[in-house]
This record gives structure tokens, sequence and C-alpha cells, in this order.
């Protein structure tokens, strides 16, 4: 590795870009990455270069093997991650170390995958100025160039009078499309936050020390349910495999087109999650989304679905209602349990058959409240349902909704396994809540004739305050509370989490309709896809057409510069010194030194030609200048 290319504050870049996308991937990311980092910094070290393009394609191979596809943000990041390294290793030309800059800045913005904060922004603004400030390094290397001719006020003058106005033209001209059209995904059967569409006990009790935040809360009517009413649903599980319990996909899913929604009671800002499933407080019966062109469906069993995985912020207005009542088939099939039934549970269960829907509910919450149970987030590897109810009797919220829902089936006591969130944390600075993947948790419906399907929460009874003090806040009178005794550190955390708030809330709701009334207040009139998308195109030739006068609209002067270089040409033929059209004004300064007699003059004009041509633009009388003196000059 030659050190002229690769140095220490490039080091310091990559770890700059690096060290949040850490925080966010799994720990494998980072002992895979680690070595490949020593060797950077240490640059004495050499590895050949077909050792590195061996590992290339199989990191590709580790990663599929470690996460099971390459799809996943997680996969695709870690991915990109070891490549940087591996090409951080490998910087012989200045091409290589392009190519280097380049990849880094990429893998920035891999971390908007994960977290779209206005941290995260500033952060790839950040690199993004010292993405500008290599390459303007690496050009005066390349030219060989004792000074810099690269002046902050020109970095600056070009940022501040294009790049940020057009950062503003984009966001605000260019057509919100949403609709997503591929790309990363989740897994098939994995979230993000770690639970998916089944219920495999053991599974999600993995979440209950993590404060990743999955969406944050807010009611309109700044009076919130009781802190046990904070059942958040996320989907609806009514097909039994003894201890697991999956979404059945026998039910034809038709998608609803995109509404709006006047008069909600709460909004949800749900973090990117990769998957389909939406999260409503219950009991919910409409919705509406930001962005407002996506398409959802709403199950019978009040869930809400994305027809596609989205990857990005959702904003979630909800109305309170009743539920949907489901026909006689939906109930019987809630009966079915797909396990071998053993002696011990038929002789559990056979004493409540006969009973009425209300009696035996009764009688299976009283066996869950007097048999010992313990709530625990360390639990058992249990085989199965037998070895639950009948062994140690620890378990987390999953073990008793899974083995509840198997009971009430045997009873003949249509239920179902219902998984969400529920609980959350208060930012009491603003005045919304923050549901955290440690509130992940599941519960039962039972349908009972006289009430349709009623909530049954067992962990209620195991552990009632894992229910009741779910929110960190005095819901007693329906009103928000400040915590007490909350530290400067804790009031400051909380004020920067509702700045991130407003933020996206700002960046979600300007959306397709908020963009054409916009546009209307211009004066623009009413407009539609198609007429936005020409007004864009315009502004967008415009700046191209601005950056190109900046950049290059100082010809005017540079014909003077470029017309005294000739000139100076010329004149050195007069002492043998020819310049080849490939040839730079380098080259040609060293055949002049090469001369017996050094033309000390001459070498003063090339050294202010190069400044004036390759430096900040030049004024008209700079070039004038330079013409001039070049005209006046005599070459012995």
């Amino acid at each position: 590795m030659k050190t002229s290319f690769f140095k220490s504050i490039h080091f310091f870049s990559i770890c700059l870009s690096l060290a949040p996308l850490f925080y966010e991937l799994p720990k494998v990311t980072s002992i895979t990455c680690a070595p490949l980092l020593l060797l950077m910094l240490f640059k004495k070290i050499q590895i050949p270069h077909w050792t590195l393009q061996t590992l290339a394609p199989l990191s590709g191979f580790f990663f599929y093997i470690t996460f099971g596809t390459l799809l996943t943000p997680e996969a695709a990041s870690s991915l990109m991650c070891f490549v940087l390294c591996l090409k951080g290793l490998d910087i012989k030309s200045h091409r290589d170390m392009m190519m280097f800059l380049m990849m880094n800045l990429l893998v920035t913005m891999f971390y908007l995958l994960f977290s779209q904060t206005l941290l995260s922004t500033l952060l790839l603004f950040i690199n993004y100025f010292l993405f500008i400030f290599f390459l303007l390094g690496l050009q005066k290397q390349k030219l060989g160039l004792e000074q810099d001719p690269f002046s902050l006020s020109q970095l600056l003058s070009i940022e501040t009078l294009v790049a940020l106005p057009l950062l503003i033209s984009l966001f605000i001209f260019f057509p919100r499309f949403t609709t997503p059209w591929g790309g990363l995904g989740a897994a098939a059967t994995e979230s993000v936050i770690g639970f998916s569409n089944e219920l495999n006990p053991g599974q999600m009790q993995n979440l209950a020390e993590s404060d990743r935040v999955a969406f944050r809360v807010l009611f309109k009517s700044k009076k919130v349910p009781p802190a046990d009413q904070l059942y958040f649903r996320g989907s609806v599980l009514t097909e039994n495999k003894g201890w697991q319990w999956l979404n059945s996909k026998k039910k034809l899913i038709t998608y609803a087109a995109p509404n709006s929604l006047l008069n909600q009671d709460y909004e949800i800002l749900l973090e990117p999650r990769f998957e389909q499933t939406l999260f409503t407080l219950e009991p919910t019966n409409t919705i509406s989304l930001q962005p407002s062109d996506l398409f959802f469906s709403m199950s019978p069993q009040n869930t809400f679905t994305l027809r596609w995985p989205i990857q990005g912020k959702i904003q979630i207005a909800g109305k309170l209602g009743r539920t949907l009542t489901e026909n006689e088939n939906d109930i019987s099939t809630s009966l079915d349990v797909n396990t071998d039934v053993s002696d011990r549970l038929k002789k559990l269960v056979a004493p409540f058959q006969k009973l009425p829907p209300e009696e035996k509910l009764t009688q299976l919450l009283s066996f869950y409240q007097k048999a010992g149970f313990q709530y625990s987030i360390q639990t058992p590897a249990y085989a199965n349902i037998d070895d639950f109810l009948f062994g140690e009797k620890i378990g987390f919220c999953e073990h008793f909704a899974s083995s509840f829902g198997v009971l009430t089936r045997l009873a003949g006591l249509p239920s179902r396994v219902v998984v969400g969130f529920q609980g959350a944390e208060l930012n009491s600075v603003g005045s919304y809540l923050i549901v955290k993947d440690k509130h992940a948790h599941s519960w039962n419906e039972v349908y009972l004739p006289t009430e349709g399907w009623t909530r049954v929460d067992v962990t209620d009874l195991i552990a009632p305050a894992r229910i009741r003090q779910g929110a960190l806040f005095n819901s007693t009178d329906g009103q928000l509370h400040e915590f007490s005794g909350a530290s400067f550190l804790t009031r400051a955390m909380m004020s920067w989490d509702a700045i991130n708030y407003r933020f996206n809330l700002m960046l979600m709701n300007y959306n397709l309709e908020n963009q054409m009334d916009l546009f209307g207040k211009m004066g623009l009139g009413k407009l539609n896809i198609r007429s936005v998308t020409y007004v864009f195109i315009v502004i967008l030739l415009f700046f191209i057409l601005l950056f190109w006068r900046l950049s290059f609209g100082g010809r005017q002067a540079s014909d003077k510069i470029s017309q005294g270089y000739q000139l100076l040409n010329k004149k050195l033929t007069q002492v043998g010194v020819y310049r080849k059209s490939y040839e730079g004004p380098l080259l040609l300064r060293q055949k002049i030194l090469g001369l017996e007699n050094k033309q000390p003059e001459v070498l003063k004009l090339l050294d202010r030609y190069i400044s004036l041509r390759f430096g900040p633009n030049a004024t008209a009388n700079e070039s004038k200048r330079f013409y001039k003196d070049v005209k006046a000059l005599k070459v012995l």
C-alpha cells in the first residue's frame, strides 16, 4: 500500500463512516471488519492482491450463510462494510483511492436505512464535506503541486451557491413518489425488531432488554388510555402447530386504495421495519397513511398490512372503533389444535368442556392464577406445552399466550394469539409516547357469544406490574404527567428525541397533496404529476447551467490565460523546447529545468499559469496581466 495515497485522515474517515453502522449491525459485522481496520492502520503490512480478490467473493458467501440472504439491510450493509475495508487494503493508484472514497460515501448513506434522524443527516453532510476535501487533495497530489490551489472559499462558494439551493429545490419540487419499486427488505420470517408473523416461545424474550425504538404515538386530545389498555395490535395468529402459532395464509388479501382520515384519535410514527405489518392501538377500525399513496389491507381480525415492505418511516393516523364481526367459519377454525394432545392435557381440560363459554374462561384463568406460574425474562428451553404447564412453570408472555391458546381450544373455546406491543414510555417534552422493542408482547383473544372476540392477557394475572406499569406516566386521570425527579440528562435526551420526532414529521407530512397546495400558494395553480415533473426538470436544468457558469463561466477570463500559455509555448520553441500535445505544464517545467539556462522568468510565468489555471477562478485583470507579461517576455 502506498502511504502517499492512504493516510491517517482517510482511516479516520472510514471509522467515522462505519462507527454508526457498527452500532446498528450485529456484532458479527464488527468482529469480521475489525482485523481489516487494524491492518489498514498499520500501513507497513502488505496483503497480497490475490488474497484480497479471494476474500471479496468469500465474504459474500459468508454473510449469505450468516443472514440467510443478502437482501436484508443488515446483510447488505455488513457486506458493504467488509468490502470497503478490503478496498482500503488494496489502494495502489489514484484510481483505487477515488473508488475507495466513493465507496466510503456509499457506506455512509447505508446508515440512513437504520436511522433517519437529524443526527444521521448531519453525519452524512460531514462525510460529504470530507469526501470533497479528499477529492481536492487527490487532485492536488495528481498535479504534483506544492501549494494547494483549491481554497476553502472556493469550495464553500460552490457548495453554498449551488448545492444547498439545489438540495432545497429537490426537496420542494421533486415529485413525491413513495411507492417502493423493490430493494432491500426483511427476510421472509424475521423482522428488524426480532419477531415476525409467527410465535415460537423463546424468541420474543430476546427483546426484553432492547431499547430500540419501534414507533412513537401522539394522541390528538393529549389524553391517553390507562397503561393497562395500551395494546398495539400487529398480527393475529390463528393457525396452531402445538407450541408454534402461525398467521394463516388461507384468506385472500384485498388491498384498499389510499384514503384520508379526518378527526383521527392518534398518530403513530413507525420506524423503518422492512416488513409489511402495521401496528395500531386497540381497538382501531380505520387508518390512513403518510405517504398517502401506500396501499394496505385490513383483515377481518382488524390487522393492517402493507402491500410491499416499506424501507422508510410511515405515519399512521388511527380512528378508534368497534372491531369487525367474523363469520361462523372463521370462528370454527379457531378451535383447531394441530398437535398430539397428551393425556395430562386432556385430563386438565376435561372438567371445563361442558361448561358455558364464560365459565370455561373463568376456570382456565383460575388454573393459571393458582398453579404457581412465574413471569421471567430468563426461562428454561421447553420442548413442548406439557413441560411448561407441568414442569418448572417459568415463562415469558409468549409462553402464557401460546399455552393458553391451546388449552382454550381443547376446552371448546375459540381463541387465537395476537402479537404486538404493550405499554410505552412518556416523552414529557414532546407529550408523546415511545414504544420500544422491550414492549413487545403477545396475548390472546377468546370468542364469547355474548361479547364477541375479547382480549385476554394471562400475563396480567401472573405479573400485573408488567401490564399496569407498562407506561412510565401517571394515567389515573387520563392526562400526561411529567415523571417526577427526572434528571437533567433525561430531559436532554427527551428534548433531542422530540426534535428528531418533529423533524421526521415535517418530512413525512410533505406529501403529494401538500406539494400541490404549496405550488398553488406559489401561483403555479393546480398541477398534476406530469406538470410537476416538467417543473422539476426546468429547475434542475437551471441549476446545471448555474453550476456550469460558476465552474466554467470563467472561460472568458481563462481565454487570456490559455492564449498566454500558447504564446509562452511558441516562444520556448526559440530555445529548442517543444511541448507535445499530451504534456502538461509540469512536464514543460521539467524540460526547462534541464536547460543550461534555467530561464527563471519562464519558470515564474509557468507557476503563475498553474495557479491561475487550476486555482480559484482568476479575475479578468489577473488574466490580462498574465497575457501581457508573457507577451513582454524575451526568451534568451
